[in-house]
């Protein structure tokens, strides 16, 4: 599923419709958002856990969207 993934976003970034990230910002955020969502697990179990992970994905998906004109001219 990562090679499909992968091909589609190589693709993507091909034909213009996204562009590179940050590399640095998104191992920061990798690396507080792994060691939140471990911390919680471990306190809280599971479904604290997987709050905590989906949490992240989309504080990253706030990042990455207005990098990549995802709002329009809204913003």
């Amino acid at each position: 599923m990562d090679l499909l993934w992968t091909f589609a976003g190589g693709l993507a970034l091909h034909y213009g419709l996204l562009s590179t990230h940050n590399g640095a910002l998104f191992g920061l955020v990798a690396l507080a958002g792994g060691v939140c969502h471990y911390r919680a697990q471990v306190r809280a179990g599971y479904p604290r856990g997987l709050a905590v992970f989906v949490g992240v994905q989309l504080a990253w998906l706030a990042v990455v969207l207005p990098q990549n004109g995802g709002f329009g001219n809204v913003w």
